[in-house]
This record gives structure tokens, sequence and C-alpha cells, in this order.
């Protein structure tokens, strides 16, 4: 496990985060579980437990679209699962503190991916288009109602059906590891995302994602850390079986 001492910028939020001294005993307490620095403030421990679901998630989607899968079947588990990834990142994003609004949230997070700059990101138009594929180009709107399809056990949505396009996951990850990478910068350096992370509804009851994170960004062989941006962006979603036609519709 990593012996650098890195924390976010904020020991405590500046803002009034209801529960958060229950928040802050219990996220301590997990750090303490599994052996990590107890310089980490609790804060440090919530946003590692947050890239270390995301790590979880993101790697499951990996699974789902290995050479053996058949992609026709895996596609949209693992698209509903990319897209859970993205919305956990909204939600810290937007310090949504109750257990709804997981459409803002997947909103943001992909507003992020499209513009990862706190002061601005939310700014970013939900028609934004933000990745584009042989078959077309896709908006930030377009990617939640194929988020819906692939969730909602692919009942109808409002609107044209989604375009199932096969392509687009392959074109996540670059984009996944650069704004993660700005993200967790913010924490370290910025106040108001360190308030929002405090106030996003994130239950403190496992330690497995916080160990993922201590583990996979711990020390290598030539004695260097592992920068987020590397980790994510070895995530493999390429395409694996290449049809004449890459995607379908409905």
């Amino acid at each position: 496990m990593p012996e650098k001492l890195v924390n976010v910028f904020l020991e405590n939020p500046q803002e009034t985060v209801e529960g958060w001294e229950d928040q802050k005993e219990k996220w301590s307490r997990l750090n303490a579980d599994i052996g990590g620095n107890p310089g980490f403030h609790p804060l440090t421990v919530k946003a590692f437990y947050v890239f270390g679901i995301q790590l979880a998630i993101f790697t499951s989607v990996s699974y789902l679209l290995q050479d053996d899968k058949i992609q026709s079947i895996t596609y949209l588990p693992a698209y509903s699962l990319f897209a859970s990834g993205i919305e956990i990142l909204g939600r810290c994003l937007r310090g949504n503190a109750v257990p709804f609004g997981s459409t803002k949230d997947l909103k943001a997070g992909f507003r992020w991916l499209a513009f990862p700059v706190y002061t601005e990101y939310a700014s970013v138009p939900s028609s934004q288009k933000i990745v584009s594929t042989i078959n077309g180009e896709y908006s930030i709107d377009q990617l939640i109602t194929l988020r819906n399809y692939a969730t909602h056990a692919q009942a109808t949505t409002p609107g044209e059906p989604p375009t199932i396009d096969f392509l687009i996951l392959q074109e996540m990850p670059p984009k996944i590891a650069s704004s993660l990478e700005i993200y967790w910068s913010d924490l370290q350096r910025e106040p108001d995302p360190c308030n929002a992370l405090a106030k996003a509804n994130i239950s403190p009851i496992r330690h497995r994602p916080i160990f993922e994170t201590l583990w996979g960004f711990s020390r290598k062989k030539d004695h260097q850390y592992l920068a987020i941006s590397e980790v994510f962006g070895n995530l493999d979603w390429s395409y694996k079986s290449f049809p004449i036609k890459c995607s379908q519709s409905g």
C-alpha cells in the first residue's frame, strides 16, 4: 500500500454537512481497519472509496467486453455499469446529499467528461456531443437515454429510441482517465469540490473500495506511483467482434 501521504485540500468541509461527525468517524474507522495511513483525512478516505468503486465498476465493464463474450448480449449490461460509474462521479461533483436524483447526477458526470472544469462543467448543454464513432456523434442526452434503456429492462424511452452503437464504450476510457485525473487534482487544491464530496450521499459501509484504491495506486517495481490516468487509461473496452454493422436501433 502507498507510503506517500496525499490528502484532499480540506480536512473538514467548510460548509455545514448534516451528519458529518458520524460520517467522519466511519471513514476513519474503515481506513484504520485496512491499515491505511492514519494521516489520511476522513474526506480523503471518502475520495479513495469513490475511486475504488469506480475502479471496480469499470473493471467489471472490461470483463463483460472480453473476447469470449457475445457483445450483442453483454454490451447493454456493460453500458449500464459504465453509466453507474459516471453517475457516482456526478453525485460527488454535485454534492447530492439525498438518495435520489440519479439522472441529474448522471448528467453532471457526463458534463464533467465533456468539460472537466469545476466552475464551468455544470453549464455544458445536454445537447453537447461528447463522443463520436464511425457511426455518428452522441450527445449527453443521447447517452443518458441509452443508459435508461439499458438499465430499465430495455423499456421504451420518451422520444426516439436510442441508437445502440457498439463502438461508444471503446471511446470512453481516455475521457474517464483524463477527467478523473483532473477531478483528483481539483480535490487536492480547491475547497469547493471537497465541500461537495463531503455532502455527497456515499455510504461508508465497505472496506474493499478503499483497499482497491490504496492497492491499485501503490508503489510499483520502479518505485513510482501510478497516476489515476494510468490506471483508468488501461481499461480495454474495444469492440472485439467487428460486424458489418456496428450499431443497431432499438
